[in-house]
């Protein structure tokens, strides 16, 4: 018997003797994942962030919350009731209104981790971000999954009105479904979205860019190594000098299908 053969063995017989401590240990670690109210269990979206641990979900009533959040590095869920109903009219009735205060409205990630965050955040409406970066979303060294979001009347000063990525791992790939980019706006590129990132693939579905503005891509400003747009409508965006629906730079290849363009300037 070689050595490969009996560690085998042996790591079957381990296997075999303590399967039910490693199923234990298996629900133990999935009952650790916690729903928090808000706001039955803490006022804010941001306490109840603050409060949470990798794997809880952030489930948030409908009502209007004027506050800024931030993620920070945590891999969470932050949803409204859409999350559990299914229902998209919680979209609009859970409101995050970041006030026009100078900060985005929501921020995830931070640059000085070694591991990006993969977090979520679902079925909100995201409203008067104000900064120089992304004034609906600012990422800094997250992937997120943004999906059912309307954000709505955000401005940045530098780029990215409506949402701002930066510092993406190389092979990653960022998802976008169901959004809603409506008036946002940059003073310089990406009025909608502004990808700063050259990563493997970014992906947008089932979205409506309509009304955004900036210098360069009044719709889009996108850096990256594959874009894939399905039924995407963009429509009246507007570009002061070039990309009034989108630009793509340094694009490797751009695969659009069952999306519309119409009446971009």
């Amino acid at each position: 018997m070689n050595l490969n053969t009996a560690l085998n063995i042996v790591l079957q017989e381990f296997i075999m003797r303590n399967a039910l401590l490693i199923v234990l240990l298996l629900i133990a670690h999935i009952s650790f994942a916690e729903i928090i109210n808000i706001p039955d269990d803490h006022e804010s979206i941001q306490a109840g962030i603050d409060a949470s641990e990798d794997g809880d979900t952030v489930l948030v009533q409908p009502g209007e919350y004027v506050e800024n959040i931030a993620f920070g590095s945590k891999t969470i869920l932050v949803g409204s009731l859409t999350i559990t109903t299914g229902n998209p009219a919680y979209i609009d009735s859970t409101i995050i209104d970041g006030d026009s205060n100078g900060s985005s409205v929501v921020s995830m990630g931070d640059r000085n981790e070694r591991e990006a965050s993969t977090p979520t955040l679902s079925g909100f409406t995201l409203i008067n971000g104000s900064t120089d970066y992304g004034g609906g979303i600012y990422i800094n060294k997250a992937i997120p999954a943004l999906r059912y979001l309307a954000i709505r009347n955000n401005s940045a000063s530098r780029t990215g009105g409506g949402i701002y990525t930066t510092n993406i791992p190389y092979d990653s790939e960022l998802v976008f479904n169901n959004l809603t980019l409506d008036n946002n706006s940059s003073e310089w590129i990406g009025g909608g979205l502004h990808c700063h990132a050259r990563i493997r693939l970014i992906t947008i579905s089932n979205s409506i860019f309509s009304n955004n503005s900036a210098v360069h891509g009044g719709g889009f400003y996108v850096t990256g190594r594959e874009l894939a747009l399905s039924n995407v409508t963009m429509i009246d965006n507007s570009a002061g000098e070039f990309g009034g629906a989108g630009y793509c730079n340094e694009l490797g290849i751009a695969n659009i299908e069952d999306s519309e363009f119409t009446a971009n300037s």
